[in-house]
Parts: structure tokens; C-alpha cells; sequence
């Protein structure tokens, strides 16, 4: 089974990124005042919140 809780690690891996960068961007827009309009930093905190939980259970999967 350690391939698949490997699996749910990247997956988490690559949510928090993506909720990282749509933060960053959110940010960048307001530092640089771009009225871009997307509501990517409540997308961002979602996909950072869910990836990162992601990646603690599978690390708990690896360790039992």
C-alpha cells in the first residue's frame, strides 16, 4: 500500500503549490495594484489547507 499513499503525497504536494502560487498571484495583484479580478486567495487557501492535509495522512499511512 505504500504506493498508493505515495500517491495521495505528490497529489498533496501539488495542491499546496497550486494553492501557493494563487496566493502569490492574489498578492501580486494587490502589491502592484493590477485589477485583475479573480478571487484566487480564498482558491489558494482551499487547495493549501487540502493539499497539506493530504500529505499528513499519507505520512501517517507510511509510518503505521
Amino acid at each position: 500500500m505504500e504506493t498508493k499513499s505515495n500517491r495521495k503525497m505528490i497529489t498533496g504536494y501539488i495542491m499546496a503549490g497550486v494553492g501557493f502560487a494563487f496566493i502569490l498571484y492574489s498578492a501580486i495583484n494587490y502589491i502592484f495594484g493590477l485589477k485583475l479580478g479573480t478571487p484566487s486567495a480564498a482558491i489558494g487557501i482551499v487547495f493549501l489547507g487540502a493539499g497539506a492535509a493530504m500529505v499528513r495522512k499519507a505520512k501517517r499511512e507510511n509510518q503505521e
